[in-house]
C-alpha cells in the first residue's frame, strides 16, 4: 500500500505540528519546514505526493517556491498555497502556477480535503512529462492538446470540487462557462477539415484572450471549451460570456478565396451554495444552456 507524504511549508510550528497530526491520523505522512528555502533543500532529498506552502515565508516566498517546483523542479508536482483571503495574494498564487489556493485558517476536514485531491493531481499530473532544468514542460492550459484531453478534464473537475467546496464555505461566487463553435459540420463540409481545426483553435485562443488571469480553461471537446471562473456571479458570468462571443463574431478567417465570419453558442451557469454539491450539477446546467444557445439558432449567450 503506498503512503503518501506532503511537504507543507509554514512559518508557524504550531500549524505544522497540528497538521502533521491530522495528516498521520488518515494515514499520510509530512515533511514539515518553516521557510521556502529549507523546503527547497527538502524536495531534492525527499519524494513527496504534493507540497502546500503559506504564500508568505521567509527566505523564499511561497509563490518563488512554486516557480521553482514547476520550472526546474517537476512540473508533475501539484503545489497549493495557503494565504488568508485577498484578492492580490490570489493573483500571486495564480501568477506563480499554482494548482490552487487553500485560504486560512483551515480546517480539518478541508487539510484532508486538499491532501486527498493531491494525491488525485499527483496521479493525474504524472501523465506528463517531467521538466528538465529551466526549461519546463507546458501542462494542460485549454489549447487543445490532443495528447491529454482525458487528463486535463479530469484535472478540471479535480480542480472544480475543491473550487466548490470553498464556494460553500466562504460564501463567495463560482461560475462555469461553455463555449462551443457553431454550424461545425457545415464548415467541415464546405472548406474541409482542416479549415475547421484552424477555427476550433482560433476559438481555444480567442476564449483565453478574453478571461481573467484567475480563470481556469479546458478544452471539453473539439468543438468546446469549458471555463471556471472563480469570484463570478451571473452578472459577471454574462458579462465575461458575452466578451468572449462578441471576439468571436468580429473576427474573420481567411485563408486564399475562404473568408468566414464565425460564430459560437455560449452556456453558463453559477454555484448554488444551497444546492449543488457536486460537479456533475453545476456542469449539466451549463450543458443545458449551451445547448438552448445552440437551438436557438447560435451566435448568443445563455444563463440558467
Amino acid at each position: 500500500m503506498t503512503v503518501h507524504s506532503f511537504l507543507i511549508a509554514d512559518q508557524n510550528p504550531r500549524f505544522l505540528e497540528k497538521a502533521e497530526e491530522i495528516l498521520r491520523e488518515d494515514g499520510y505522512r509530512m515533511i514539515g519546514v518553516t521557510d521556502g528555502l529549507e523546503a527547497k533543500v527538502a524536495l531534492g532529498r525527499l519524494p513527496v505526493t504534493g507540497v502546500m506552502a503559506h504564500i508568505d515565508l521567509p527566505r523564499l516566498d511561497g509563490p518563488g517556491l512554486c516557480r521553482f517546483v514547476k520550472q526546474e523542479h517537476d512540473n508533475r508536482l501539484p503545489v497549493v498555497l495557503m494565504t488568508r483571503e485577498e484578492p492580490s495574494a490570489l493573483k500571486r498564487a495564480v501568477d506563480a502556477g499554482a494548482d490552487n489556493v487553500l485560504y486560512r485558517p483551515v480546517k480539518r476536514a478541508e487539510l484532508l480535503f486538499a491532501a486527498r485531491t493531491l494525491v488525485r493531481l499527483r496521479t493525474l499530473l504524472s501523465e506528463l512529462p517531467t521538466s528538465q532544468g529551466s526549461q519546463p514542460v507546458p501542462v494542460p492550459d485549454g489549447t487543445g492538446m490532443r495528447t491529454s484531453r482525458v487528463s486535463q478534464f479530469e484535472f478540471f473537475k479535480a480542480f472544480l470540487a475543491v473550487e466548490i467546496k470553498r464556494a460553500r464555505r466562504y460564501g463567495f461566487p463560482l461560475s462555469l462557462m461553455l463555449a462551443c463553435l457553431d454550424q461545425t459540420d457545415e464548415i467541415e463540409a464546405r472548406h474541409g477539415s482542416v479549415v475547421l481545426r484552424q477555427l476550433l483553435a482560433g476559438l481555444a485562443r480567442a476564449v483565453r484572450r478574453s478571461i481573467r488571469d484567475i480563470d481556469i480553461p479546458v478544452t471539453l471537446r473539439d468543438d468546446t471549451i469549458l471555463v471556471l471562473m472563480p469570484h463570478t456571479d451571473g452578472e459577471g458570468a454574462k458579462a465575461m460570456a458575452e466578451r468572449v462571443r462578441l471576439r468571436i463574431r468580429r473576427s474573420v478567417y481567411r485563408e486564399g478565396e475562404v473568408v468566414i465570419r464565425p460564430t459560437i453558442s455560449i452556456g453558463a451557469t453559477t454555484h448554488l451554495r444551497d444546492k449543488d454539491r457536486s460537479f456533475s450539477q453545476v456542469m449539466r446546467r451549463a450543458s443545458q444552456a449551451m445547448k438552448e444557445a445552440t437551438q436557438n439558432g447560435g451566435d448568443r449567450v445563455v444563463v440558467q
